[in-house]
């Protein structure tokens, strides 16, 4: 019987280049992994986009600089 992978941690750079397209898609990525149980941290040179894009988090991303 195979037994659940426990969760895995994952780290994401972003570099905030033009229009927030960056932190979108990072974001997307981060919140599709936790979403299925892993733990992400995700480091960001600009985190101001996610004020508006994402005010409220997501639980299983922690957002550093």
């Amino acid at each position: 019987m195979n037994q659940p992978l426990a969760p895995l941690q994952w780290d994401i750079f972003c570099r905030v280049i033009d229009n927030f397209g960056d932190i979108g898609v990072c974001w997307r990525l981060a919140t599709q992994l936790a979403g299925q149980g892993q733990q992400v941290r995700l480091w960001v040179d600009d985190a101001s986009a996610l004020q508006w894009m994402a005010p409220e988090g997501c639980p299983g991303v922690e957002v550093r600089a």
